[in-house]
């Protein structure tokens, strides 16, 4: 309800790909999103299904935006999906490790963010993931939630800057918003 895909599916007449892995959750996508031209799949996204999911859903490989936000393996839900082009990515960050650490939770296929300080990756490191897959990151939101990203191919046309992760940084990240302690093992790609 709140995300930025459904902005611009309730409002700007988009078409997408919404998917929920919590059965009760996925109740309310699907009731939400009944009469709006969006396809729910209920099913737990990891690396190794992600691509067969949006292969059976018959996402093109060069799509407009790509939304990742699932409270844990983001930044190897984005690795995976190397082979699909989307011009926008939006991926969620934990902006608690601030602007100059480059970290990310260990991969664990059944992953879920238990209100706890042990999710996500941070900016620099999806910025890394970034530039490895052909993107400029261009921006934060003011909550320090999603980082945005154009394909490099794609940026002087959008005219929007690359930004550094000191550039783009915004604070107040999730830890912080759910007074949740700071912590914990992470990797450092």
């Amino acid at each position: 309800m709140e995300c930025n895909t459904a902005y611009l599916i309730r409002h700007c007449g988009w078409k997408g790909l919404m998917v929920e892995g919590d059965p009760v959750k996925f109740a309310r996508l699907r009731s939400n999103y009944a009469s709006l031209p969006a396809t729910c799949v209920d099913t737990f996204v990891d690396r190794e299904n992600v691509v067969s999911i949006l292969e059976e859903a018959a996402v093109p490989k060069e799509l407009d935006l790509l939304g990742i936000d699932i409270d844990g393996n983001d930044y190897y839900i984005w690795e995976a999906l190397a082979a699909y082009r989307a011009s926008v990515v939006v991926v969620e960050y934990i902006s608690n490790f601030g602007p100059d650490e480059s970290k990310t939770i260990a991969y664990n296929p059944h992953h879920v963010w238990r209100n706890d300080n042990y999710l996500g990756a941070s900016l620099t490191a999806l910025m890394k993931l970034g530039k490895r897959l052909g993107y400029a990151l261009i921006g934060t939101n003011r909550r320090g939630l999603n980082a945005f990203f154009v394909r490099d191919d794609l940026l002087a046309r959008a005219g929007f800057p690359e930004k550094t992760p000191r550039q783009a940084f915004h604070g107040q990240g999730i830890f912080d918003m759910l007074s949740v302690k700071r912590g914990g093992e992470f990797l450092y790609p």
